[in-house]
């Protein structure tokens, strides 16, 4: 019995002897997020976490620690950044920190490095946050020679696809121009030409992207009468042709009638003419038989 119970303090002292295991961190490398909506990062680790500190490291080069349980910083200076439970991390066991983004903007994008602190351990993990933006900046101009489609905002190269009233496609008459600014958005730019004689009711101009993994579309439409003081010098070489061709038609029209007017006058004067010599011939004819009668035998 004395032998089995040494055996047993030697194997707790063993036991308690051998060093603990480190805490197990987790959180996700990337996360995506839609402009002005919201966003959650979350991190899980497998024994109590103790502390959390966040410090954000924008595109341009800043930095800004923007959580501290151990100095009861617990949201942004906004209140759009919040960790939940910060105050409960030294007081309960806790195995997971959830931080949440509100109305999530440009601005917010960038890398989020997280100190976590746990029972017998620490470690620093970084999580990106992509924001990714929709076109929503689209501008329609026309003038006498084209349409012009302006996009702006998106941070993902899109294309531009023309339509009319009929939803017939017009994007191969157009061309697409995109540039990328230093913010890392799109500024796209079609231009549509316009054929004075083959002039469309309706333009409508279709931007197509992608955001958070799927395709997107924006449409902006303008229409041939909200601009009619553009539309004028296109639609005078129209008016002019018009008036032209009336002007033809009118004077083909006088011409017929001045000719048609003319024949008939010469056939009139003809038979006039053949009348009147028909009666001096009669008249003549009628003297000379009475000359014969009246002669003495």
């Amino acid at each position: 019995m004395a032998s089995l119970t040494a055996r047993i303090v030697l194997l707790l002292s063993i036991t308690s002897s051998m060093p603990q295991s480190l805490p197990d961190f987790c959180c996700p490398s990337h996360i995506n997020a839609k402009f002005k909506d919201s966003v959650q990062m979350v991190c899980n680790a497998s024994k109590s976490i103790t502390s959390v500190e966040v410090t954000f490291f924008s595109n341009d080069g800043k930095n800004e620690t923007i959580i501290d349980t151990y100095r009861n910083h617990c949201s942004s200076d906004d209140r759009r950044i919040i960790l939940d439970n910060c105050n409960a991390f030294s007081k309960q066991q806790l195995l997971s920190a959830t931080l949440h983004i509100n109305n999530v903007s440009v601005s917010d994008d960038g890398i989020y490095r997280w100190f976590l602190t746990a029972d017998g351990g620490y470690k620093t993990l970084n999580i990106k946050l992509s924001v990714e933006v929709p076109y929503s900046n689209i501008a329609l101009q026309m003038n006498r020679s084209a349409v012009v489609c302006e996009a702006r905002g998106g941070n993902s190269r899109g294309q531009i696809h023309w339509f009319d009233g009929s939803r017939r496609n017009w994007t191969k008459s157009a061309q697409t121009v995109s540039n990328k600014t230093k913010d890392g958005f799109f500024i796209l730019t079609s231009i549509l030409p316009l054929k004075p004689l083959s002039i469309m009711e309706e333009y409508c101009c279709a931007v197509v992207y992608q955001l958070m993994g799927k395709t997107e579309e924006t449409n902006s439409c303008i229409s041939s009468s909200e601009r009619p003081e553009d539309l004028e010098d296109i639609k005078k070489p129209q008016k002019l042709q018009l008036i032209v061709i009336i002007a033809i038609v009118l004077a083909c029209a006088a011409l017929a009638v001045y000719f048609h007017s003319g024949k008939c006058h010469v056939k009139r004067g003809r038979r006039l003419s053949e009348f009147v010599e028909y009666n001096d011939d009669k008249e003549l004819f009628t003297r000379s038989t009475r000359g014969k009668h009246e002669s003495p035998s």
